[in-house]
C-alpha cells in the first residue's frame, strides 16, 4: 500500500500542540481545556488520515475502545492518552512525512512561544507569583518562573526548543551546540531546573565530545541500549529503594531518595485507586 502524504497536517498538529502547551504551561487555559483540544487535534488529524487512506483501521478502532475503556473504568481522562500516542504511531509508521518540515514548524512556533512568555512576565510580570524561595542543600536559592506555572516549565519547555534546533542543524554542529549550552546555563541561572537542566548538559556534552551528527544512523548496539534502557533505570529504581541511602545523593537530588524510601516503607506498591 502507498503511503499517504501528511506533511500539511502534521504541521498543522505541531503547531497546535506547541500552541496548547505554552497555553498550559503558562496557566492560561485550564488543563481540562488543553487535554480536551489536545486529544481532539490528534483525532482530527486521524480522521483526515483516514479520510485519505479511504478507511478506518479495525486495529487503530481497538486501541481507541480499549483506552475510552480505560478511561471509564479509571474515571480519569488522561488514560485516553496511550489511545492517542498508539494513533500518532499509526500515521507516523505508515505516512510520507517531510520531518525537518514539520520540526521547522515546531522549532519556529516553540521559539516564538517561548520569548513571547518571558516578555510577558519581565512586562507584565505575568505568573511573577510562582517565584519561588526554597532550600536546596545547605541555602536558600531563588527560582524565577519566567512566566511559567512553575520553574522547571521553563527548561522543560526550552528543553523542546534545543532538541529541535539540533535536529536542524546541518552545519557548525559544535557551534549550535555551545550556543544552546550558553542559552541552557542562563535559563538554568534563573530557573535552578536541575533535572531538564542536567539532561540536556548531558546530551550536548555526548554531542560536542562524539562529533556525531544528530541525524546520523545509529549502530545497532545503539538501538538495544535504548531499548534496554528502561530495564536498566527500572534496576536502578528498585535498588534506591532497598540500598542505604547517599547523603551526597540525597541531598543534589533535594531528599528525593529518602522521601521515595519514606513513602515505600509506609505504602510499599499499591494499585488501589481512591
Amino acid at each position: 500500500m502507498n503511503k499517504i502524504t501528511m506533511t500539511r497536517e502534521m504541521r498543522v498538529v505541531a503547531l497546535c500542540v506547541v500552541i496548547l502547551e505554552y497555553l498550559n504551561n503558562t496557566g492560561l487555559i485550564a488543563s481540562s481545556v488543553y487535554s480536551f483540544s489536545m486529544a481532539s487535534t490528534i483525532l482530527l488529524s486521524y480522521i483526515l488520515f483516514c479520510k485519505k487512506r479511504e478507511g478506518f483501521s479495525l486495529k487503530e478502532i481497538i486501541v481507541l475502545l480499549i483506552s475510552f475503556i480505560f478511561v471509564v473504568l479509571n474515571r480519569n481522562a488522561s488514560n485516553f492518552s496511550l489511545g492517542l500516542m498508539w494513533i500518532l504511531y499509526f500515521m507516523l509508521s505508515k505516512s510520507e512525512i517531510d520531518l525537518k518540515k514539520v520540526m521547522k514548524t515546531f522549532f519556529v512556533t516553540s521559539s516564538v512561544c517561548f520569548i513571547l512568555t518571558i516578555l510577558l512576565y519581565l512586562i507584565m510580570s505575568l505568573n511573577k507569583s510562582s517565584d519561588m524561595i526554597m532550600w536546596r542543600g545547605d541555602a536558600f536559592i531563588n527560582r524565577m518562573s519566567l512566566g511559567f506555572i512553575q520553574p522547571n516549565f521553563a527548561m522543560i519547555s526550552f528543553l523542546g526548543v534545543a532538541i529541535a534546533l539540533l535536529y536542524l542543524s546541518t552545519e557548525r554542529q559544535r557551534i549550535t551546540i555551545i550556543f544552546i549550552a550558553i542559552l541552557t546555563f542562563i535559563i538554568f541561572y534563573f530557573t535552578q531546573s536541575r533535572t531538564s537542566g542536567y539532561i540536556l548538559l548531558f546530551i550536548l556534552s555526548i554531542l560536542f565530545v562524539s562529533s556525531k551528527k544528530t541525524k546520523k544512523q545509529v549502530s545497532n548496539f545503539e538501538k538495544r541500549s535504548i531499548t534496554v534502557l528502561p530495564l536498566i533505570l527500572l534496576i536502578i529504581s528498585y535498588s534506591l529503594l532497598k540500598l542505604p541511602i547517599n547523603q551526597h545523593l540525597n541531598n543534589l537530588l533535594s531528599g528525593r531518595l529518602s522521601l521515595y524510601q519514606e513513602i515505600y516503607s509506609t505504602f510499599g506498591y499499591t494499585f488501589d485507586r481512591e
